[in-house]
């Protein structure tokens, strides 16, 4: 069996809900960056052409954004061009942190569960071996300590 499936087996068997939770923040953050790259094209609209007559209301209300949002989700949006802009301004910057935020969980979470993959089948457990553990604290086998001194 190759090394991917393996260690892939692992992970899903031992890490599944990690790995899944990784899986939700991965598609959250990139839900945020397709729905803020989204809802740039209307302000941008707005601010490359002063003279348009156009609101941010009137163009949301148009489905400029490539949908239409509900009529009170419209309703919330000021009349005035620059009101408006900054309010979607500050929706996207709230977007951004949420997205951003979930990357980060997405990388944590599926980091930790590929380590945890690649580590279960060299020891076994989630422990390390013992011997490990006694270098670790400072001290070794005992039958190994005594042939050491009896030959020095």
């Amino acid at each position: 069996m190759s090394p991917f499936r393996t260690f892939f087996t692992e992970m899903i068997r031992h890490e599944r809900k990690r790995v899944l939770a990784g899986l939700a923040c991965a598609f959250v953050s990139a839900g945020g960056l397709g729905g803020g790259l989204l809802a740039l094209a209307a302000p941008l609209r707005l601010l490359l052409d002063p003279n348009s007559s156009a609101t941010l209301r009137s163009l949301l209300a148009e489905g400029a954004m490539g949908f239409t949002p509900p009529p009170w989700m419209v309703g919330w949006v000021p009349e005035e061009t620059w009101a408006g802009v900054l309010t979607l301004f500050g929706v996207l910057l709230v977007v951004t942190v949420v997205g951003s935020a979930s990357s980060y969980a997405h990388q944590a979470l599926t980091t930790t569960a590929c380590v945890r993959a690649i580590r279960r089948p060299a020891w076994g457990s989630r422990r390390m071996p013992s011997s490990s553990r006694r270098a670790r604290r400072g001290t070794s086998c005992p039958a190994r300590c005594a042939t050491t001194r009896s030959s020095t």
